[in-house]
């Protein structure tokens, strides 16, 4: 299971959302036998229900992946309060911060996974040493997002653009609006 979210959180696996929603949904209906529609049935339900636990207003998960469906939606302030409760799972920060992993599959393959977010990649211009997360996303919608978290002095911040034009653009946004706060 963790390598399935090292490969969901750091390269985008669209396909590791659906195999532990899958995962997630059996165990939440306490079925092992469920089928596959029927198990990310009850994970959506479970999904959408934490989602309103937290205050989501604005959001209505369709899919695990969140690639773009007809009335799956979310808003700029509930992606910033799933952030919040993101930032309580030390699994999730482990993931989301490490800019490259070595993987090992089953069959004895090795693989190097690298994380979607230039803010945690020495090696990227968009390097921010106080970057330490979140996540990227991009769909045809939606265009390229992300949502980074920053520490800085005893502080974290959550900085999150949506909409941008294209692939770069995410990571020099969220880097000059963190520089405007710091700097204020």
């Amino acid at each position: 299971m963790e390598e399935m979210l090292y490969g969901l959180m750091l390269q985008s696996g669209n396909d590791a959302a659906y195999v532990l929603a899958v995962a997630a949904g059996r165990e939440m209906a306490g079925n092992p036998d469920l089928g596959p529609e029927g198990a990310l049935a009850r994970f959506m339900e479970e999904m959408n229900a934490t989602a309103r636990e937290l205050g989501m207003t604005g959001t209505l998960f369709l899919n695990p992946d969140s690639f773009d469906r007809e009335g799956h939606v979310t808003t700029a302030e509930d992606l910033l309060l799933l952030s919040c409760r993101a930032l309580q799972e030390n699994l999730i920060l482990k993931k989301t911060g490490k800019y490259r992993d070595h993987v090992v599959y089953e069959s004895g393959e090795d693989y190097v996974w690298l994380n979607t977010n230039l803010l945690v990649n020495p090696n990227s211009s968009y390097y921010c040493p106080d970057a330490f997360g979140l996540k990227t996303g991009s769909t045809t919608d939606a265009g390229y997002c992300l949502v980074s978290a920053f520490q800085h002095d005893s502080r974290i911040l959550i900085v999150g653009v949506l909409g941008c034009p294209e692939h770069e653009d995410r990571f020099g946004d969220v880097l000059y609006l963190y520089d405007h706060f710091i700097s204020q």
